[in-house]
Parts: C-alpha cells; sequence; structure tokens
C-alpha cells in the first residue's frame, strides 16, 4: 500500500475562511462552494493514492483507508456555514452530506464484511456505494462543486474469492460490434411482401466533437465499421430502415485512458419512432438473445450478455434507439452517465 500525506481538511479549510474575510454575514454561494471544494479536494487527494484493489484484504485495506477520509470531510462540512439565500442550494449542501456520511457508513461495513471474507455482503455493499457515490456526484454537478465529485475508492467491482491472489485487469470494450454486421442472405417472408423493396432512409453519422465531457472522461468517435454496423442493423428492419436521422456512435474513455463502455444512437426524424419498428428492430441487434427488462436512470429497456460477459443495454424512446455497451455494468452505469449528462447540456 502506498504511503499517503493527507493535508489536514480543518486546515485547509481554515484557509479559505481567513480569505473570505471577517464578514460576520456568512459567506456567498460562490464562497461556500470553494470551501466545500477544498474539503473535497482533500478526500479526493487520499483516494487518488489508494492502490488497485485484488483480494478481499486489499478492499478492506482501502475501505479502511478510505473512512477516515470521509469522516474528516463529513465533520468539516457540517462545520461550515451553509448561506441560506438560495434554499434549493441549501437544500442540496444538506443532501449532499447526507450522502457522504451514508458512503462512509456503507465503507466501513466492506471493511468489517471483508475482514470477515464475507465475499456476498462485500459485493452488495460495493454495488450500494457506487449507487451513493452517483447520488451525491449528481448533486456536486448541481451545485456546480466539481470537486466534491469524488473519484471512486474500488475502480472496478471486485468479486475475487476470499483465497485468490490472481490479478484482475480491466476487459477491453470490443472494437467491432459482438455481432455479425452483414445483413442475412434472406429476408423473413412475413418481413418484406413479396416482390417490393423497403424504402431506405438517410441516415447521417454524426461526431462526438459536440460533446462536452463534464466529468473525469474523454469522447471519441467509434471506428467507421462500427457506426456503419450500426445502421446496417437498423436497416434489417424495414419500418426502421425507411426511416431517416441521425446517427452517433460515441466511445466513453476514462481517466486512465482506457475504454469505458460505447453507445450507439440514432435520432429519428420520424417523431416518434414509427410504430412497432423498435420491436422490429430489436432482435438485429440482440442477436435474438435472451433479454430482461432493466431500468437505468429513467430509462426503461432490455439489456443482455454476450459470450465474452458483455453488458448490453438497449432502449427506444420517443425518437431514439439507444444501444449501450461496456464490460462490467458499473462501466456500463458509467458511460450512460457521462453520454446522458454530455447531451443534456
Amino acid at each position: 500500500m502506498n504511503k499517503r500525506v493527507v493535508v489536514s481538511a480543518s486546515l485547509t479549510v481554515a484557509l479559505v475562511l481567513a480569505s473570505c474575510g471577517g464578514s460576520s454575514k456568512g459567506p456567498s454561494s460562490a464562497a461556500f462552494s470553494d470551501q466545500m471544494a477544498t474539503v473535497c479536494r482533500t478526500i479526493n487527494r487520499g483516494i487518488g493514492n489508494l492502490d488497485a484493489t485484488t483480494s478481499l484484504d486489499d478492499i478492506r485495506k482501502n475501505a479502511t483507508n478510505a473512512s477516515p477520509l470521509y469522516e474528516d470531510g463529513v465533520n468539516e462540512l457540517k462545520k461550515l456555514t451553509v448561506p441560506t439565500s438560495d434554499k434549493q442550494f441549501a437544500s442540496d449542501v444538506k443532501d449532499l452530506i447526507t450522502s457522504f456520511g451514508d458512503q462512509l457508513d456503507t465503507l466501513d461495513a466492506i471493511a468489517k464484511a471483508a475482514k470477515e471474507n464475507d465475499q456476498g455482503t462485500v459485493t452488495s455493499r460495493m454495488t450500494k456505494l457506487t449507487k451513493q457515490a452517483s447520488q451525491s456526484n449528481d448533486l456536486a454537478h448541481s451545485l456546480n462543486i466539481s470537486r466534491c465529485q469524488i473519484d471512486p475508492v474500488f475502480t472496478t467491482v471486485d468479486t475475487v474469492a476470499p483465497t485468490t491472489t490472481t490479478t484482475t485487469t480491466e476487459v477491453p470494450v470490443p472494437l467491432t460490434l459482438p455481432i455479425a454486421t452483414e445483413p442475412p442472405t434472406t429476408v423473413p417472408p412475413a418481413t418484406i411482401p413479396v416482390g417490393t423493396t423497403p424504402a431506405t432512409g438517410d441516415k447521417q453519422i454524426t461526431s462526438s466533437t459536440s460533446l462536452v465531457p463534464l466529468g473525469n472522461y474523454t469522447f471519441a468517435d467509434a471506428p467507421a465499421t462500427a457506426s456503419s454496423g450500426f445502421v446496417t442493423l437498423l436497416d434489417l428492419a424495414p419500418s426502421m430502415a425507411a426511416q431517416s436521422g441521425r446517427i452517433s456512435a460515441v466511445d466513453v474513455i476514462g481517466s486512465n485512458g482506457k475504454t469505458m463502455g460505447r453507445i450507439f444512437a440514432f435520432e429519428s426524424n420520424t417523431n416518434p419512432l414509427t410504430p412497432g419498428s423498435f420491436d422490429e428492430a430489436t432482435p438485429f441487434i440482440t442477436n435474438s438473445a435472451t433479454t430482461t427488462p432493466m431500468t437505468v436512470g429513467t430509462l426503461n429497456g432490455l439489456t443482455w450478455n454476450d459470450a465474452d460477459g458483455t453488458v448490453n443495454f438497449l432502449v427506444g424512446v420517443t425518437n431514439v434507439v439507444l444501444w449501450s455497451f461496456a464490460p462490467t455494468q458499473d462501466l456500463l452505469n458509467s458511460t450512460l452517465k457521462a453520454w446522458g449528462e454530455s447531451i443534456s447540456q
């Protein structure tokens, strides 16, 4: 484990308070945000020095070392005077501090379970921690305090057995579609009337350069073969083929330079989508795999796993078909969140 030098949160907050002067009216929202950012920066610095985990003992150490970072941070945040002129700002601040406290409790539970070699509890608590961190990061985004979007204590969801010593590595996202991109030699007779040819709409492929990253990640255009393959899959369904619109194929790159996941989106000029067209295209995109319902945020879609373990999510909403996939569920969630918050700007 790397030895860590953590700047005292109380010291750094004191310096910020001193720089704001001695006014008794309390800090402005901007000054208060700076104070919060200082505390969160201290937490992030400590987390940034944690080692990667390859065993339950490593997980225990990381949780044990992260716990006092959160505890000290929560204690310092509670000492701050929250501006009351903006009620929504004050409410979000309160919720953010509460969320940090909840994450502290979850970290303590992870450390305890890892010490007891309870893999099941460790896995469930780490999933819970991921959800809590996502919620607090959303709050930090709403408050426009990017420093309080805390880096994850565990970069991946570890599911190592208690006795394993094998080093785990991140599975790369496939560089090509995990399914065939060539159309079948025949078209199901029930789909297209004999002697007719389906109309093919104009689907323009757009670049990811219009997306502005709001977190610790970047965007890149997926290879041309991938985006054209997605178009081919859509056009296998005649009712989808007839629709024109825009296609985006985006890779989300994490702070470590590795691809987190890939997003395919078709924004149809037909709004909403032609009735039945999403259902008609689904078996081509899923390669007729068995799917199960899944909700991500407010999106109710379908999920399935490929043979190599790749996690897929497919949804049709209003005039958009969205397909994303990543090596793990956590990376898929992060991929969708990164893309979603960027297109909302």
